[in-house]
């Protein structure tokens, strides 16, 4: 596969080769990119950006486990991030204890997250079949 980024001088950057810890660091930081563009944090252009580093590092990656890995990380974030007042809800009119709340709020963040994990393995097909966009 090409390289995920080519500079002018021709020095090229394989997203692929990052170690584990980077490249879950990056999906990270596209979670937290999208956080930051809800209202509370009022940055709503990081919409238009908030997404590279995820795609850079899944658009070289082979395996579609690690893809799916990286792009369950990066949901995980942005639905902790987004959806952190649930627990609250939980806790208060629930009257869930503590430990209850946060474990019913981890898990919904959890399976929440299987939708960019499935982004994720999904999104490298499209990019060497244009008209999987389509679909």
């Amino acid at each position: 596969m090409p390289p995920a980024s080519l500079a002018e001088d021709g020095f090229a950057v394989n997203f692929a080769n990052l170690s584990k810890t980077a490249s879950s660091a990056m999906a990270a930081t596209s979670g937290l990119l999208l956080v930051f563009t809800f209202p509370s944090f009022d940055l709503a252009p990081l919409a238009w950006i908030a997404l590279v580093p995820l795609l850079l590092v899944c658009a070289d990656e082979e395996r579609a486990g690690r893809r799916f890995f990286r792009g369950w990380i990066a949901g995980f974030v942005f639905f902790l991030g987004t959806c952190y007042w649930c627990y609250g809800v939980m806790h208060h009119y629930g009257k869930l204890t503590v430990l209850e709340s946060t474990g019913v709020l981890l898990a919904m963040v959890a399976g929440l997250a299987l939708y960019l994990g499935l982004f994720a393995v999904v999104f490298p097909l499209a990019l060497g079949n244009p008209w999987m966009t389509l679909i």
